[in-house]
């Protein structure tokens, strides 16, 4: 088998296109014509013998093939930043890139007061941010599209570090639902039950499993935002952590649980990940400062 030594630039494309960027909008990423990317991927596929990509309706997606090997792929385009960074590092200029996967809990609350310290300290690295549910961000730390995670724990498949716990709180109609200031969750589990599906839906099924409590009567709903604007409508009521309740509406009570759950956040990296320094250094900002701005946020709310 002839050796492989395909042109970095290339691989960058491809990695920009598995990220879901269309040919011409990846091209103009890391500065290419149309045309040129166009016969660089025909290049790679011919230097790989396979085809790297499915066509359909013009639209270009990894192919079978093209999924499996983009983890190495990535790999490789990690380990040159990284060492780009750490030559840089060397002359004590502070640039290098870092992407960070988020749920919207922890990304709407902890995380910009995180961003805003590190820019201060770290003006010259670039930071992109992706938003998804729990396991979304599980998928992309592991897959190597972020260079870590804030998430609920346990993650499996990925090393994981707490960096503080924030509580389980009902949502219930203000004006609706007399109830004292704790609640079990036999009787939350009576009145149509609004389930968040951005990435809680696990961690709730656990809850109500470990108290033995069936959760039969309840609704499925994504966006936070809409589920709280359906229990301050009177539609039901939910189960979620208090890092969501920072821009409750009015209408909506929190109230404790009897006994008292909490959710542990932390931080996810890839069981095989070399931090570079840029990722470094936000290891060490967030380690030092996200149990502070968690409890600040919480003490707020």
């Amino acid at each position: 088998m002839q050796k492989l030594e395909p042109p970095i630039r290339t691989l960058r494309l491809l990695q920009v296109i598995a990220e879901g960027h269309g040919l011409v909008q990846a091209a103009e990423k890391i500065g290419m014509s149309q045309s040129a990317a166009s016969h660089a991927i025909a290049a790679l596929e011919r230097s790989f013998g396979v085809q790297l990509f499915a066509r359909n309706s013009g639209q270009l997606r990894l192919s079978r093939i093209g999924e499996q090997i983009l983890p190495y792929v990535r790999q490789i385009l990690g380990s040159l930043d990284a060492i780009a960074e750490e030559v840089v590092s060397e002359s004590g200029l502070q640039t290098g890139t870092l992407r960070i996967a988020v749920v919207p809990s922890i990304g709407g609350s902890i995380i910009p007061a995180l961003l805003r310290e590190f820019a201060k300290l770290y003006p010259g690295i670039d930071v992109s941010l992706l938003e998804g549910t729990d396991h979304e961000v599980a998928e992309w730390v592991r897959q190597k599209m972020s260079h870590c995670g804030f998430a609920a724990l346990p993650v499996a498949m990925v090393n994981t570090e707490p960096i503080g716990k924030d509580e389980w709180m009902a949502i219930v109609p203000a004006n609706r639902f007399e109830v004292p200031n704790q609640l079990k969750l036999e009787r939350l589990a009576r009145h149509r039950f609004l389930l968040s599906g951005g990435g809680c839906e696990d961690h709730i099924y656990r809850l109500f499993e470990e108290a033995c409590v069936p959760l039969s009567n309840h609704l499925l709903v994504r966006q936070m935002d809409t589920l709280q604007a359906m229990v301050a409508e009177g539609l039901g009521v939910s189960l979620v952590p208090s890092l969501t309740l920072i821009r409750k509406p009015r209408n909506i009570r929190a109230i404790r649980l009897v006994p008292r759950q909490y959710r542990t956040i932390g931080v996810l990296l890839a069981t095989d990940a070399v931090p570079s320094p840029a990722l470094s250094r936000w290891l060490d900002l967030v380690r030092s400062k996200a149990p502070i701005v968690l409890r600040e946020t919480l003490t707020r709310n």
